[in-house]
């Protein structure tokens, strides 16, 4: 979309209005008990995430050596 100058318009992006979306603004709907459940989760969601990186990075440099461990 074009503005009435002719400039083109930038999509704003969710966040950009300058409010504070810190994780304590996020969970202070909750009850205390409903943030530990909910931080809970996403450290299981991490660890998930991070392990799953971990064996692809162990996979792609076994195939760039050939399939022999790096040793360190």
């Amino acid at each position: 979309m074009r503005d009435s100058e002719g400039k083109k318009r930038r999509r704003e992006r969710p966040g950009e209005d300058g409010s504070d979306d810190s994780l304590d603004a996020l969970l202070s709907s909750y009850t205390p008990r409903q943030r530990e459940k909910v931080l809970k989760g996403l450290r299981v969601l991490a660890r998930v995430a991070i392990r799953s990186y971990m064996e692809e990075e162990a996979a792609r440099s076994q195939d760039e050596n050939g399939g022999e461990e790096e040793s360190r």
